[in-house]
């Protein structure tokens, strides 16, 4: 028994040496053919996982199995395998020939430029990242993409309004617009609303004056040259997007509310029931109101007496002939505006083959506005086709059609409707639920 026990443990030990054996500790130092180390290369176990990270200096160590190579490589440089001399591994690694992608843009009137042979500075955006968040303003998606460029946005409630865009500042003083040019395919476009962020493939900003001298003066202010998405050849592709969000008033003017309306000086008025006057009034008789006609609110301080509301003296309403509480309404702007709410649909189709491409593209956006009963539909259809009649001769077409109806009346004069009439003539004692029930 102490004899098979004693075999049985020889063999383990030899089994074990064995094992042992077949793995062996490797040193090495990567350089370059100057001499000079490679720091923080990666040195990997040739087919295997297992590797490890030269330091600073180029040092490694690694263990592999016997008769197994090592595969050498860094940014900048070839990679090489080599076979270990014993426990010693050294690699000298040759610079790479190959070099980084020239930058190719879109200059003008369509010519493709290296980006550092042009004497002025040009900056590019994919149309992925335009329409990341669905915004169907192509202003307002530049913000924040493209250096020196500044957007100014417009209210939400102001339906169908693009931003404006300005490019390094306001050029000119005198100069009525400080817009820049809009080129899409090659052809100048002066209303930005008739632009599908669906249908755009890229986006270059081309500054300064001297980015826009072969378009003359309308250049001036820069260019935003657009190219649309096209059919890819031997190639079939159907997409759909769907976007659904909402516009909510953030931020509304710090209103008094202490003052119902009229002017400064002018208190409460009495009213005097007299002959002639409608028969129901005679129960408005003696009671106090503040002037109506006053578009300020310095009337009366509004600390609940009893008064005539503006809507008592008008038959067939809960409300008639009878008096109210002069208290004020803090909440009446922000009661007045709705939840803004925007559906745009997407569904395009691209077709190529070996001699013809064709892309249709079809988007729907439905929107009401803050400003109650305002509202918005917009209908783009795009397409784009090409065809190959000879070897050295592609006929192409570039089709749009928007079609838009705005509900709502907007302006930005003194008393715009979507801020201004608040703050020229609006009472801070209105009922803005009174206002919807009797409108």
């Amino acid at each position: 028994m102490k004899k098979i026990v004693t075999t049985l443990l020889g063999a383990m030990l030899c089994f074990s040496v064995a094992v042992v054996a077949q793995v062996r500790a490797v040193t090495g130092k990567v350089t370059d053919e100057k001499g000079a180390p490679v720091p923080f290369a990666s040195v990997v176990e040739t087919g295997t996982q297992n590797g490890a990270t030269a330091d600073e200096n180029g040092a490694f160590l690694i263990r592999i199995k016997q008769g197994a190579r090592l595969t050498v490589s860094a940014t900048g440089y070839e990679a090489m395998t080599i076979t270990p001399s014993g426990n010693t591994a050294n690699a000298v690694l040759k610079a790479s020939n190959l070099q980084l992608s020239e930058v190719v843009v879109t200059t003008a009137l369509g010519l493709k430029r290296k980006s550092d042979n042009l004497a002025y500075s040009a900056q590019g955006i994919k149309g992925g990242d335009l329409t990341s968040t669905r915004i169907t303003d192509l202003n307002t998606a530049l913000a924040g993409k493209v250096s020196n460029v500044q957007v100014r946005t417009q209210s939400a409630a102001k339906l169908g309004s693009q931003s404006q865009i300005r490019i390094r500042g306001a050029n000119s003083v005198s100069s009525l617009s400080n817009d820049p040019l809009y080129i899409v395919d090659g052809t100048p476009l002066d209303d930005i609303n008739f632009i599908n962020l669906d249908d755009v493939a890229d986006v270059q900003v081309l500054k300064g004056p001297a980015a826009a001298t072969l378009y003359g003066q309308r250049g001036a202010n820069g260019v935003i040259m657009i190219t649309t998405q096209k059919a890819r050849r031997n190639s079939m592709n159907v997409n759909f997007t769907s976007t659904y969000s909402i516009d909510k008033v953030g931020r509304l003017p710090n209103y008094q509310n202490e003052y119902s309306g009229g002017s400064a000086g002018a208190g409460w008025q009495t009213y005097n029931w007299q002959a002639g006057d409608p028969i129901e009034w005679q129960a408005l008789d003696g009671k106090r109101y503040h002037t109506y006609f006053d578009d300020a609110s310095w009337g009366p301080k509004m600390d609940g007496s009893e008064y005539i509301p503006w809507y008592a003296w008008f038959p067939g309403t809960q409300y008639s002939f009878k008096t109210a509480s002069l208290v004020p309404q803090p909440d009446n702007v922000k009661n007045f505006y709705n939840t803004g709410q925007n559906l745009l649909n997407n569904i395009s189709f691209s077709k190529g083959g070996s001699d013809y491409t064709i892309r249709l593209s079809y988007t729907n956006q439905s929107q009401t506005g803050l400003i109650p009963y305002s509202k918005m539909m917009r209908n783009y259809l795009s397409t784009q086709m090409s065809y190959d009649v000879s070897k050295n001769l592609t006929v192409s077409a570039d089709i749009n059609f928007v079609n838009q109806k705005i509900y709502g009346e907007f302006s930005d004069t003194y008393g715009n409707n979507a801020s201004g009439s608040f703050n020229s003539w609006f009472h801070r004692d209105l009922d803005t639920k009174i206002l919807r029930d009797l409108r």
